[in-house]
């Protein structure tokens, strides 16, 4: 590949590169609000190769989260739908 070849693909990644940050997702947590003003609570957690796994139970069912403290959201879409399904089982 020739220097000017080389030259020109760099740029284009780059340009590439550059394009995809002013289309990424603006996203705002703004708009949950605590009922509660001096809320405290206690979780019961396990600790696996440094991670802090938490039992969350769900429609009877024992699910393993992981604790992410910049995560907005810890229930998955699949576990969401899957709960309104159960819930909504017996109505069909």
């Amino acid at each position: 590949m020739s220097f000017s070849n080389r030259y020109f693909f760099r740029l284009l990644i780059a340009l590439l590169l550059s394009c995809t940050a002013l289309y990424a997702q603006k996203v705002r947590f703004n708009k949950g609000r605590s009922v509660q003003k001096n809320y405290y609570t206690e979780v019961t957690y396990k600790e696996l190769k440094s991670k802090l796994i938490i039992p969350v139970q769900i429609e009877g069912e024992t699910y393993q989260f992981l604790f992410d403290t910049g995560a907005p959201n810890l229930i998955s879409h699949f576990l969401k739908n899957f709960a309104y399904f159960l819930k909504n089982l017996g109505k069909y």
